[in-house]
C-alpha cells in the first residue's frame, strides 16, 4: 500500500515537472538575428517570443528578463504592452485599440491580416522609457498582424502566437522621432493574457 502510494507521488511529479517545463518552454525567447538588421530579430511566424524595432538609431527590443508582450482586455479597450530595452534602460510601448474586446486568447485569431492606423483617435499610443511616460502626437503609424495561429501540442491548443509589423512617427518635445522596421512573434496564452 506505501508503495503505491509513493509511486503514485513520484508519477505525479513527473507529470507536473513535464507539463512546468513545457510552459517554461513556451515562454522562452528565442533570437535570431535579421541578416539585414543583425541588431533586430528576424522576421518569423513561429512564436519565437521576440520583438524589435529601431527607435530612430538606437534598438528597441525584447530581452530574457521581461514577458515581451502582455496583453490586457478591459472596458472595451485592448492594450498590448510590449516590454523590453532600449540601450540597456527599460522601455515599454504600449497600444490601446478601443472597440477590441476579446474574452479569451483564442479571440485574438480574429486580428489575422489586420492593419490598425495608429494616428486614427480610436488607439492609443505612448512609450514608457526608464519609467517615464511619454503621451505622444501620432503623426503616422500602423499595426499590421501579419498572422495569427493557433499553436498545437500533441494535439491540444496550447497558444495564439500573432506575428507582425509596426511604425510609428510622433513628436515628443517638439522632436520628431520615428519608431521602424518593428517586427513582433509572440505565443499568447494564460501567463501574458488578461481579460475583466
Amino acid at each position: 500500500m506505501i508503495r503505491n502510494s509513493i509511486f503514485l507521488l513520484l508519477v505525479a511529479i513527473i507529470i507536473t515537472s513535464i507539463s512546468c517545463s513545457k510552459d517554461s518552454e513556451l515562454s522562452s525567447s528565442i533570437y535570431v538575428s535579421d541578416k539585414n538588421s543583425p541588431e533586430l530579430p528576424v522576421y518569423s511566424e513561429w512564436g519565437y517570443n521576440t520583438f524589435g524595432a529601431y527607435y530612430d538609431r538606437e534598438v528597441f527590443v525584447s530581452n530574457n528578463q521581461q514577458i515581451p508582450l502582455k496583453i490586457l482586455a478591459h472596458n472595451g479597450t485592448t492594450t498590448f504592452t510590449f516590454t523590453g530595452e532600449k540601450h540597456y534602460d527599460p522601455m515599454k510601448m504600449v497600444i490601446g485599440i478601443k472597440g477590441f474586446n476579446p474574452k479569451t486568447y483564442y479571440d485574438l485569431l480574429v486580428l489575422n491580416d489586420s492593419i490598425f492606423d495608429l494616428a486614427d483617435t480610436n488607439y492609443t499610443t505612448k512609450i514608457i522609457l526608464d519609467g517615464d511616460t511619454i503621451v505622444h502626437n501620432i503623426i503616422s503609424g500602423q499595426i499590421h498582424f501579419k498572422r495569427t495561429q493557433k499553436l498545437l501540442i500533441d494535439n491540444e491548443e496550447t497558444q495564439v502566437i500573432l506575428s507582425g509589423v509596426f511604425v510609428v512617427k510622433f513628436i515628443n518635445n517638439n522632436e520628431p522621432i520615428a519608431i521602424s522596421e518593428g517586427r513582433f512573434d509572440i505565443g499568447m496564452g494564460e501567463y501574458n493574457f488578461f481579460s475583466y
